[in-house]
């Protein structure tokens, strides 16, 4: 039992629920401390949509990931979609975005838009688990919608189609 009133003690009483606390993660999760900082829950996050794609005369409905954490968790997890459904990823030049299919349960399609025009995609997105491939773009690009697989094809979309992006409660 440890004696707090021993001076050899190189922890006091009260900094004992620190270390418990500090402790604690570590042997809940074993010795690999790298799981504390990554996203492992298998729940899906799923958004309210707050954004609209308008694509010709169809009508995607966008949920909007902001946040670090619904731009890392995106669709993963979800058992499917419907096809006029998807996910919206804003992003800046100084930090652009990379996809895969890591964590998927059904293929996608990636759009990569700057300016409200196609710069790139990806077509058909397959879901994996190891060594998976990483899609980013190298040109600039202020947005990602990821939707479900066949939409690039069946709504004729590539590299400069006009895509119309609005947001709930903008005009």
């Amino acid at each position: 039992m440890l004696n707090f009133n021993n001076k050899r003690v190189f922890l006091t009483k009260a900094q004992l629920p620190y270390l418990v606390m500090l402790l604690a993660p570590i042997y809940l999760h074993g010795v690999d401390v790298s799981s504390l900082f990554k996203v492992t829950n298998n729940k899906p996050i799923i958004l309210p949509i707050a954004a609209q794609a308008m694509i010709g005369n169809k009508a995607i409905k966008l949920e909007v990931a902001k946040t670090a954490i619904t731009q890392q968790t995106g669709l993963t997890h979800r058992p499917d979609i419907p096809s006029d459904r998807g996910m919206l990823y804003q992003t800046t030049t100084q930090q652009p975005l990379t996809f895969s299919g890591k964590g998927m349960e059904f293929a996608t399609d990636l759009i990569f838009i700057n300016k409200n025009r196609v710069v790139g995609l990806y077509a058909n997105v397959t879901p994996c688990t190891d060594k998976c491939t990483n899609y980013s773009l190298p040109q600039k690009y202020d947005a990602v919608m990821e939707v479900k697989a066949g939409i690039v094809e069946k709504l004729g979309i590539k590299n400069d189609t006009e895509i119309e992006l609005t947001y709930a409660g903008r005009n």
